[in-house]
């Protein structure tokens, strides 16, 4: 969840579109000093996922590298 004036803060400047975006908008809402708050949710698996845990998760981990160095 994101209040509006974060959202407008943080998405413009997003360069990551996998995986990794929430961890960079994390990242981006830290480095401008916004707060940041948990809140619990409600896993609810979908058989039709297509997430495939190693490769994806080696994709996020490039896309997350690649959004450091940008």
């Amino acid at each position: 969840m994101f209040t509006e004036a974060a959202a407008l803060a943080i998405f413009p400047r997003l360069t990551v579109t996998g995986f990794g975006f929430d961890i960079e908008a994390l990242s981006l809402a830290r480095s401008l000093r916004l707060n940041v708050k948990e809140a619990p949710v409600r896993w609810v698996d979908s058989p039709t996922s297509h997430v495939r845990l190693f490769r994806d998760s080696l994709g996020m981990f490039v896309e997350l590298f690649s959004a450091r160095r940008g």
